[in-house]
């Protein structure tokens, strides 16, 4: 590693930046072990980022990999994100708020059964589990 960061500082490599989550890897364990890091970066040189002005650096999530892969786009053929699909995370079923918050967000339902209802109250409840996670793990889920 060090040898890297030496190369880096010989070059005057200059981190571009990114757009999209904040960390690029997970370990994939649950709960205190669970480690985010932002591992993947794309460097260049003064020259590279001056002639190529307007690159942007995307972190896409990749659901089939602990790493997001990096875009590295001009800024013109950058596409916007799609919405991602959310993701259930199994260590939620360990806390005891978690039975509560998907009970609530399915009780706002009046007819039950309907593609109307079920699309609501998924929508809900991933909201509300999405929210709730934040405030108690302090990091917004993979999603897929």
């Amino acid at each position: 590693m060090d040898g890297f960061r030496e190369v880096v500082n010989a070059c005057s490599f200059k981190d571009l930046g990114y757009c999209g989550p904040d960390f690029t890897w997970c370990n994939m364990q649950e709960g205190d072990d669970r480690i985010y890091l932002r591992l993947d970066r794309a460097l260049a040189t003064n020259d590279w980022i001056n002639y190529f002005n307007g690159t942007r650096v995307l972190h896409l999530v990749e659901s089939t990999s602990d790493h997001c892969a990096l875009l590295i786009a001009d800024s013109i053929a950058v596409q916007p994100l799609r919405k991602r699909r959310f993701h259930f995370e199994e260590m939620w079923t360990k806390k005891e708020e978690c039975k509560e918050i998907i009970k609530n967000a399915w009780e706002g339902c009046l007819h039950r059964g309907t593609p109307e209802c079920i699309s609501s109250g998924i929508q809900n409840c991933a909201a509300d589990l999405a929210r709730w996670n934040k405030s108690v793990f302090g990091y917004v889920p993979k999603q897929i």
